[in-house]
């Protein structure tokens, strides 16, 4: 389960084969193993004919109806808690037997002439089917003419929205910002969570060497909670002491520069005193000097931060307005890569992103390219490490792209912000008000002194 990528293969050749089965069964059937957000929103929906109900299930439900209805009668303070048992039996039993009738519904032979059929993974690592799918043209066109039996256009409804059905929308009029965003570049919600995932890490990397943005962050959640607590309030942060570990769908969280830089932020804090007795640990905390206090303070302020992107609707604006000020030179702790990236986002998306850095000639030599080639070639121009292996390609646009970064990755520059740099604590260290780490306490990663990976033999 460490390798990724070969339990997202193996995935999709299990979805395949599901895929295989059911087109005997339908004019069409897909397999996605990460449905694109709004990808349904192209289709409506065929209804499955309802089926008869047996008669031992139609039986049932007359008794559990009457019953229910008799317990509805007795007074409220003869109302035992063995009769509001009862009742709640008869209601899962009820509950129950709709899902049975419900799952005997079937689609008819004419249905399955003209529709199709997305198998995807479900919640539970189930095989999860859109059945009974077509395309909504076709359908509005079919729903206007009459069947021959008065009911014309009855037979279908488009694709049900809410986000188990891919955050389906009901028309792009109607699209927030975030939702629109989502549709143009085909972000899936597994990328959104892995964008999310590296940002928060990244992000807490550098919250946890910048006592002064943490404790702000910490006072503002802390006098929202106290002195405003009978008014809904968003919070940037979860101040239970609950670490908030980012999580990315394919585990390619360690060992990263975000990673090992926190790593070297754990290391330099004092953590002996949580060995002592309470009374005696306590004393030794009160006895550390500020700067000692305040790198475990940031740490822990960091460890509680919440992962989000700056283009989602909900975003927290207070968790944005702090990050800018942590000044996060994004593009030195990741870029992206045809498996984090440019193979997960719509092949227009790429080749849009392309031409806007890369110029109109890059976008007319790749615009016929596969979508796994094109995914490869934008990653060895978008990583400063490969681009110069991209012939033809100008220093501009390689610098352009190697700053490149996702929509919502990066946070707005704050006004009067100091340029991006990393943590840096020598800076007035006399006066205890900078709690980074100095030069000499850098990593090789941070300082350059680690040798220089090889360079890549790809090219664009």
């Amino acid at each position: 389960m460490d390798d990724a990528a070969l339990v997202r293969r193996l995935a999709i050749e299990k979805l395949e084969a599901k895929a295989a089965e059911l087109r005997a069964d339908w004019v069409w059937a897909k397999a996605a193993l990460d449905l694109e957000y709004g990808a349904l929103a192209q289709y409506a929906r065929l209804r499955p004919q309802p089926a008869e109900v047996p008669a031992e299930l139609a039986e049932e439900i007359e008794q559990i109806e009457q019953r229910l209805g008799e317990l509805e009668e007795i007074d409220a303070d003869a109302f035992t808690d063995e009769l509001a048992a009862e009742a709640e039996r008869l209601e899962e039993r009820r509950a129950q037997i709709d899902e049975i009738v419900e799952s005997l519904a079937v689609y008819s032979d004419k249905d399955r002439s003209r529709a199709g059929v997305i198998v995807t993974i479900g919640d539970r690592g189930e095989f999860r089917l859109y059945e009974g799918l077509i395309e909504c043209g076709a359908t509005r066109a079919a729903a206007t003419r009459d069947t021959g039996d008065g009911n014309a256009g009855e037979t279908w409804s488009p694709a049900e929205g809410g986000r188990d059905d891919g955050d389906v929308e009901p028309s792009a009029s109607h699209l927030s910002p975030e939702q629109a965003l989502r549709k143009e570049c085909g972000f899936s919600q597994s990328l959104v969570d892995d964008l999310k995932a590296h940002r928060h890490q990244i992000t807490r990397a550098h919250l946890a060497g910048n006592f002064e943005v943490a404790f702000d962050l910490a006072l503002y959640a802390l006098c929202s909670d106290v002195f405003d607590r009978f008014r809904y309030h968003t919070n940037p942060l979860d101040l239970r002491a609950i670490e908030a570990t980012p999580r990315s769908s394919l585990n390619d969280l360690s060992g990263t520069p975000a990673d090992r830089l926190i790593e070297v932020l754990r290391a330099a804090l004092d953590l002996d005193w949580l060995k002592l007795p309470p009374a005696e640990g306590f004393a030794a905390l009160v006895a550390f000097p500020p700067s000692a206090k305040q790198k475990l303070f940031a740490w822990c302020i960091a460890s509680c931060l919440k992962p989000q992107l700056a283009v989602e609707d909900r975003a927290d604006p207070v968790l944005e307005a702090a990050g800018s000020r942590l000044a996060i030179p994004f593009a030195d702790f990741w870029r992206p890569t045809a498996a984090n990236y440019w193979g997960r986002v719509k092949k227009a998306h790429g080749l849009g992103i392309g031409q806007e850095i890369l110029g109109p000639r890059w976008a007319r030599d790749h615009a016929d390219n596969k979508k796994p080639v094109l995914a490869d070639a934008l990653e060895t121009a978008f990583d400063p490490g490969k681009s110069e292996a991209c012939i033809g390609l100008g220093q501009a646009p390689r610098d352009n792209a190697a700053i490149w970064l996702p929509p919502g990755m990066a946070y707005a520059a704050a006004e009067g912000s100091p340029p991006a740099h990393l943590p840096n604590p020598d800076v007035e260290a006399e006066a205890g008000d900078d709690i980074g780490l100095a030069a000499e306490e850098l990593p090789p990663f941070l300082t350059g002194d680690e040798p220089a990976a090889l360079e890549s033999a790809s090219s664009c």
